[in-house]
């Protein structure tokens, strides 16, 4: 699940483009001006009527525990977006290994999504050069107790600009199915997050037809955090009939959240409908639910097409029609969404109102 930065866009965004937000570049200035002797944890609060809508009680597991000034790795992502401020929150606490400081900067979730945002710094002396591609050896975001509750996970690592200043940025993107929704609420779990073993690759090993890893570090840094979930959700409950995989069916339940939409559409029409979707990837995937256009109207008469970000879409009864027949829609947009701009949603053709 190693990704290279520099050949992919994510969730339909240029990686190129990027660049701080003002705020973000003021902060950094002040914070360089006038540095206290240690920081804890800072909760992210924006001038807007709407405050912080995600929480955290952050411990931190490790030998070492220090301060370190980082800009948040999601809002020059996002550039500090309306989006971000309804919904991320400032972390800025990190753990130090042997001079190697990983930083948790600030994170954005839904009941389906968790984005965290990290840097990190080298001890002084030692280059990191953002232009070239950097690993790690093992990483994994779980839930306490329990090894999965399903989903994907991957990290990229992106630019901040400032290519050779001892630090990188990496932004873990983990997504949850939409299908279990009988599972126990992200609400109030707590959640591990670890990385170890930085390094990037060598020269090219002409017997085992790979380049050679080169070892930054090989130090191991572990989070550990408690969620509490935004409230900026709105939920919808239409049970409208919409035609969809040329069957008709209805929409049963619309969330949609800084993040993105989760659509759920059920009929007993849906049951078996494997036998008519082709699969349309070399896997063998049925393409049922990437068919259906979603299209999210704001109240300034623009619109947003969510047709990326995909992960956590499922169905049920498609093959086995003792199971309901009901597809599970994830779409995420390549920017967060403000929700005070939200007006209406049009799925397959239908538009049901969110305000």
């Amino acid at each position: 699940m190693n990704k290279d930065y520099r050949n992919k866009t994510t969730y339909g965004q240029s990686l190129d483009a990027l660049a701080f937000s003002e705020s973000a570049k003021n902060r950094i200035k002040s914070r360089l001006l006038s540095a206290p002797a240690s920081a804890g944890k800072r909760f992210y609060r924006p001038a807007r009527a709407v405050v912080v809508a995600v929480m955290f009680t952050l411990a931190l597991a490790g030998t070492a525990v220090a301060a370190c000034f980082a800009v948040p790795t999601l809002e020059g992502f996002y550039r500090g977006s309306a989006g971000y401020q309804q919904s991320a929150v400032e972390v800025e606490r990190s753990v130090t290994k042997n001079g190697w400081t990983m930083t948790l900067t600030d994170c954005v979730m839904d009941e389906y999504s968790i984005y965290a945002g990290l840097s990190l710094t080298a001890p002084e002396g030692i280059a990191l050069d953002e232009a070239q591609a950097y690993f790690f050896d093992e990483w994994s975001i779980t839930f306490e107790g329990e090894e999965s509750i399903g989903g994907g996970a991957h990290y990229e690592q992106i630019s901040d600009g400032t290519p050779e200043d001892g630090s990188l940025r990496f932004i873990l993107w983990s997504t949850y199915p939409l299908r279990d929704t009988g599972r126990e609420s992200l609400d109030g779990r707590r959640l591990e997050i670890s990385f170890g073993g930085l390094w990037h690759n060598g020269a090219w090993n002409e017997a085992a037809q790979s380049c050679d890893r080169v070892y930054d570090c090989r130090e191991r840094w572990s989070f550990t955090t408690e969620i509490a979930l935004p409230d900026r959700t709105v939920v919808r409950e239409p049970d409208v009939p919409v035609t969809t995989l040329g069957v008709e069916t209805a929409i049963t339940r619309i969330e949609v959240t800084p993040i993105g939409v989760y659509i759920h559409i059920e009929g007993d029409a849906l049951k078996g409908h494997h036998a008519w979707v082709p699969k349309n990837a070399p896997d063998g995937w049925y393409g049922c639910v990437e068919y259906q256009e979603v299209v999210l109207h704001l109240r300034d008469s623009s619109e947003i097409v969510l047709d990326a970000g995909q992960d956590g879409s499922g169905c049920s009864g498609g093959t086995d029609t003792t199971e309901p027949g009901e597809l599970f829609l994830a779409r995420r947009s390549g920017s967060l969404l403000d929700m005070d701009a939200v007006d209406y949603i049009t799925v397959c053709g239908v538009d049901i109102p969110l305000r």
